[in-house]
């Protein structure tokens, strides 16, 4: 990441990996109590991965690194979180019940 060491180019992917676990929590709160249907949470979360990675496909390669990188971290974090927390939330909807009893660590005497 610009000539960085991989111990910096850690710190400067915070910015997306904080809001990551946001977007999940937007996505819960968006689905469980406002009751919105998943595909549009899900077709809400795309145009903010687009947006995101199309920023930052914008930015130079070059060494110092542009203050806009952090901003543009945090719009694909979101997208991010909310389409896997959408994604995690809708399994229920795919597997039957008696095929999730299987994937539960948990076995009832």
């Amino acid at each position: 990441m610009n000539g960085n060491s991989p111990l910096q180019a850690g710190y400067r992917l915070l910015a997306l990996t904080v809001v990551f676990p946001v977007g999940a929590f937007v996505a819960g709160i968006l689905t469980q109590r406002l009751k919105l249907p998943h595909l549009w949470v899900l077709i809400g979360s795309a145009p903010l991965q687009i947006i995101g990675l199309a920023l930052l496909g914008t930015l130079n390669s070059k060494f110092p690194i542009q203050a806009a990188t952090y901003g543009y971290e945090v719009i694909l974090g979101l997208g991010f979180g909310v389409t896997l927390g959408t994604c995690i939330m809708m399994i229920p909807l795919v597997v039957s019940k008696r095929d999730m009893g299987m994937l539960s660590p948990y076995r009832p005497p």
